[in-house]
C-alpha cells in the first residue's frame, strides 16, 4: 500500500507543468512499479478487478486496501484528470516492455490499412473478456494477460508463448502488448469516453440553464 501510495504520488509531482524532470521520475517510477508489484508482490491491476468491481464483488476495505489503492486510485485519476496513472507510469508489465524496447530501439509501428481491424479485435476481446465474467458471475474465468507467466512463472504453456512473442516484439515496436491486446486499455478508453460525455452534457446544461 504505501509503495503505491508513494507511485501515485510521484506521478501527481511530475506532471506538474513546472517540474523539469518528468521523464526521469517515469522511469523511476516504472522500474519501482516493476521491481515492487511486478516482481516482488506479483500484484499487478488485471482485468480481473474490473470485473469484480462490476459483479460488486468487492473485498472487506480493512484487508484489502491495495484492491481499493489501485483500482479506486485509477479509476479516480482518470475521471477526475483524464490520464492513467498506472499504464503510463508503474504498470509492472509495461515497464518491462518499454525496458525491452529501450534495448531494442522499439518505435510506434503504424499498421496502416490494419489498424481498424487491430482497434476493434483489441476492443472486442476486452469486451468478450468482460462479458464471460458477467455471464458466469466468475471474475477470473475469461482472463488471458500474460503477467503471471512473467512475474509469477506459473501458468499454462500457450501463456508462456504469447509472453515470449510479446517480450521479442517490444524489442522492435513500443509497448505491443498495451497497443494491440491488453484488455485494460479499453476500459480506460470507455471511462475517459464516459467522462467526456458527462463533460458535454454539463457544459450544454449550463449555457442553456
Amino acid at each position: 500500500e504505501i509503495a503505491l501510495i508513494l507511485l501515485y504520488a510521484a506521478g501527481f509531482v511530475a506532471h506538474r507543468q513546472k517540474f523539469k524532470y518528468t521523464r526521469q521520475v517515469r522511469w523511476i517510477s516504472m522500474i519501482a512499479g516493476m521491481l515492487i508489484l511486478g516482481f516482488w508482490f506479483n500484484r499487478p491491476l488485471t482485468i480481473v478487478h474490473i470485473n469484480q468491481l462490476l459483479l460488486g464483488l468487492w473485498p472487506s476495505w480493512q484487508e484489502h486496501l491495495y484492491w481499493y489503492l489501485l483500482v479506486g486510485g485509477v479509476l479516480l485519476v482518470t475521471v477526475g484528470d483524464n490520464k492513467n496513472p498506472y499504464c503510463d507510469w508503474f504498470c509492472p508489465f509495461g515497464a518491462a516492455q518499454e525496458c525491452l524496447g529501450f534495448v531494442g530501439g522499439a518505435k510506434n509501428r503504424p499498421m496502416g490499412a490494419f489498424k481498424p481491424y487491430l482497434t476493434w479485435l483489441h476492443r472486442g476481446l476486452a469486451w468478450l473478456a468482460i462479458g464471460l465474467a458477467l455471464i458466469f458471475r466468475n471474475p477470473g474465468i475469461s482472463t488471458y494477460e500474460v503477467f503471471s507467466a512473467l512475474f509469477d512463472r506459473q501458468t499454462s504453456l500457450p501463456i508462456f508463448i504469447v509472453l515470449g512473442i510479446v517480450l521479442v516484439a517490444s524489442l522492435f515496436i513500443r509497448r505491443p502488448w498495451r497497443t494491440y491486446l491488453c484488455p485494460l486499455q479499453p476500459v480506460v478508453e470507455f471511462v475517459r469516453m464516459l467522462r467526456r460525455w458527462v463533460l458535454e452534457l454539463w457544459k450544454n446544461a449550463i449555457k442553456t440553464a
